[in-house]
């Protein structure tokens, strides 16, 4: 991502709507019900829902797709609960994706592509392999296809219209109440001296790879330098790492 200086205060107001705590909104827009295997043309500005609306897709026209797997509170009966694997629901992260995306809308007066699984993870875990994901259940399976089919379709139109995109994951912690930044990286690998983080090992490794294809800043630069995001973040005196 390349932030320019003269707007760098809007953009940090973005980023900054992780750290926000607020209450659920509903869902607005007409409900359309879609397939899996149906790829219909996606209306920017529409909220399109899958069977019993238990995923949604908001597309957009920015090369940036916002995914939250793990903020969901339905429970329907016809999906048994999971026996194993993490069911803990990631709490207000739904809600966060959507201030995210209508505060891009305030700010550049375009949308970003928001996908939500809307159940909670005691039902499915949108995040993991379908095995653990649904465990068996083929309402849950279903789900979970069509939250992957939105997050393709997403894709494909920013490949379409763009050179490049963002794909920004939500979630959520309980160890205390900070952001916390994940590129994939393991905690010993940001111990590391600039000389070795730079190395293909760790760029290859990282979320980042794409950004630090094209960056004019080097790999260490990006993810940890003055301009990184989280050092911004820290300059605004919000708690992250």
């Amino acid at each position: 991502m390349r932030l320019y200086k003269k707007h760098a205060g809007d953009w940090l107001v973005l980023f900054l709507c992780f750290s926000l705590i607020t209450g659920c909104s509903e869902p607005s827009g007409e409900q359309l019900n879609t397939s899996n295997n149906i790829d219909p043309e996606y209306i920017t500005g529409e909220t399109y829902y899958g069977r019993n609306s238990y995923t949604e897709y908001r597309p957009g026209d920015l090369p940036i797709v916002i995914g939250t797997p793990h903020g969901g509170s339905e429970k329907p009966e016809e999906i048994p609960d999971r026996t194993w694997g993490t069911t803990v629901k990631d709490a207000y992260t739904q809600e966060l994706a959507r201030i995210f995306a209508d505060s891009l809308k305030a700010i550049t007066g375009k949308l970003p592509h928001l996908i939500v699984c809307r159940l909670h993870r005691t039902k499915l875990d949108a995040n993991r392999d379908l095995d653990e994901a649904a465990q068996g259940n083929g309402h849950a399976g279903s789900a979970w296809s069509e939250y992957h089919g939105y997050i393709e379709s997403a894709k494909d139109t920013v490949s379409k219209y763009f050179q490049g995109g963002l794909y920004i994951d939500i979630h959520g912690q309980s160890r205390r109440p900070r952001i916390e930044l994940g590129y994939l990286l393991d905690a010993e690998d940001y111990a590391l001296p600039d000389s070795a983080l730079n190395s293909e090992v760790y760029i290859n490794k990282s979320s980042l790879k794409a950004l630090a294809e094209f960056a004019a800043a080097d790999f260490a630069t990006i993810v940890r330098g003055e301009n990184s995001i989280g050092s911004m973040l820290f300059a605004y005196d919000y708690p992250v790492v």
